[in-house]
């Protein structure tokens, strides 16, 4: 997957819940992955690798808003010294 065996990934996210931190999953996890890797400008193909998906939508739709960004329309709002996020 992404750096961590399903088991320390289990042995964390167990240590979350018992920290008092509920809605903790191995999908979160993954997704918040995808999210970070998004914003630091990682292809969707190293993203999709990263965290063993097959299929390009899922990943595009769980990185959709950090792409955005630094689309186009951000890039215009940025030039133009406005912050539309």
């Amino acid at each position: 997957m992404f750096g961590l065996s399903t088991s320390q990934l289990q042995r964390r996210i167990a240590a979350a819940k018992a920290a008092g931190l509920e809605g903790v999953s191995s999908h979160g996890c993954r997704v918040g992955m995808a999210q970070d890797l998004a914003r630091t400008r990682e292809e969707l193909p190293a993203i999709m690798q990263a965290g063993g998906w097959k299929n390009e939508r899922m990943v595009a739709r769980y990185t959709a808003r950090e792409r955005a960004g630094r689309g186009a329309v951000a890039r215009f709002y940025a030039a133009a010294g406005e912050d539309h996020q």
